[in-house]
């Protein structure tokens, strides 16, 4: 990736912070209501006592604490005075200052504590209420523009083509921004903006061009708007562009950054984004290493984004859980970034399973590039036991191509791939 280091340090030091009084709930109301029903699990004598250097240790293995911490919260937490659950009481009350309710639940499932685990998702659920979330301004208007315009993209439906379509809207509104001088308007033409861009980049296989067009957006956006969902859809797509790059650290960092941009925001464009874009980069990050770690957790950032969009209406919710169900399918199936598929014997049974239960869940999708997506899926989960039905489904995939917005490498890979089942269906040359 070309992206100098300068750049990449400034880009990293523009996120927008919520004030002190946005974020104060969280600390009292909502954690003292949490703490109090999970101590009461903690009393039931079937719960296991948790064991305090494990759990440290995951938070330092998904880096939400850097190796200072760690070592502090070990030797703090080895010579504390005082009765288990006061020890339990302040070890989550400081790891809750830190870390989100859904990411400590990650953390005590990867620690070997899954009931605890779902009891705590179901708690965060519980209080969502109580902890004070700040609706970005002009947040459904934003949602609605976007997803009426990705449909569109997917669908192939502008005449001009997608990148010249947006680009057209972008010099459009970029030029009513420029003679905007109602704060309000120039907050919603700015976020407008920001999906035009996140939608323009999505639109180009080369992870340069859409770093390009991240920075051109970054740059377009005045400093005297909230840098909300610019922050949460800049960093989160440079997460994943980095994750494609093999660029792990970088990666990582980035979706750092995207999750403070918004993690007191109530669900919207950014903190949609922010998830997906988060399952994705570990997707991406699985196919480079093959490690079961990144894999699973795509996995639970996958189950995180279906709970978090109840709160999207009817239209967008299934809008962002199909895009999200396919892509964790076709990840647990060895399908990769622009439909490249890898030899069906890697693939885990447990794996398939798993994408099995997840297409079982969905409605064939009515936009064509996602039921391309879905009919691919389906291909593949029979390829083992049911060629025949696997090259049938393949092939409606390439003439669904003929319509769907369809990138030239992800055509060469479907193309590919359906050459590969058709040889396997051939019978076996005698001797």
């Amino acid at each position: 990736m070309v992206t100098d280091q300068s750049a990449l340090d400034y880009s990293m030091s523009r996120v927008t912070l919520p004030s002190a009084g946005e974020t104060s709930n969280i600390g009292c109301v909502g954690l003292d209501t949490l703490l109090a029903a999970f101590i009461q699990l903690i009393d039931v004598p079937s719960t296991p006592n948790v064991d305090f250097n494990k759990v440290t240790s995951r938070l330092r293995r998904f880096d939400f604490i850097d190796d200072r911490t760690f070592d502090s919260m070990l030797t703090r937490y080895a010579t504390f005075r005082g009765t288990y659950r006061n020890k339990l009481v302040k070890y989550f009350r400081e790891v809750l200052g830190f870390v989100s309710l859904y990411d400590l639940a990650m953390v005590l499932a990867d620690a070997g504590y899954p009931n605890l685990c779902l009891t705590l998702r179901s708690l965060s659920n519980k209080i969502t209420n109580v902890i004070n979330k700040r609706r970005l301004p002009h947040a459904e208007i934003v949602q609605q523009f976007y997803a009426n315009l990705k449909r569109c993209a997917d669908d192939n439906a502008f005449l001009s083509g997608p990148r010249v379509h947006f680009e057209e809207m972008i010099s459009d509104l970029s030029e009513k921004l420029r003679t905007c001088s109602n704060q309000g308007m120039r907050q919603l033409i700015s976020d407008k903006l920001v999906a035009l861009f996140f939608l323009l980049a999505k639109q180009y296989s080369d992870t340069n061009e859409r770093t390009n067009t991240m920075i051109r957006m970054r740059e377009t956006i005045p400093r005297d708007t909230d840098r909300t969902t610019l922050d949460a859809v800049f960093h989160s797509s440079m997460s994943l562009n980095w994750a494609i790059q093999g660029e792990t650290e970088t990666a990582e960092r980035h979706e750092r950054l995207a999750r403070i941009a918004c993690e007191t925001c109530t669900p919207c464009l950014a903190t949609a984004t922010v998830q997906l874009n988060s399952q994705l980069k570990n997707n991406r990050l699985f196919y480079r290493s093959r490690s079961a770690e990144f894999l699973n957790r795509a996995y639970v950032d996958f189950e995180k984004g279906l709970e978090q969009s109840v709160d999207f209406d009817e239209d967008e919710r299934k809008m962002w859980n199909i895009i999200s169900m396919l892509e964790m399918s076709h990840s647990l199936l060895g399908i990769n970034f622009y439909l490249e598929v890898c030899d069906i014997s890697e693939i885990d049974l447990i794996n398939v399973e798993r994408a099995r239960a997840i297409l079982d869940r969905m409605e064939e999708p009515n936009d064509v590039r996602r039921k391309m997506f879905y009919k691919l899926a389906l291909g593949r989960l029979n390829e083992k036991n049911e060629i025949r039905v696997a090259i049938a489904y393949m092939q409606e995939v390439i003439l669904l191509s003929d319509e769907g917005c369809y990138k030239d490498c992800e055509k060469r890979n479907v193309k590919n791939y359906l050459d590969v089942l058709i040889a396997k269906n051939l019978p076996t040359p005698s001797l």
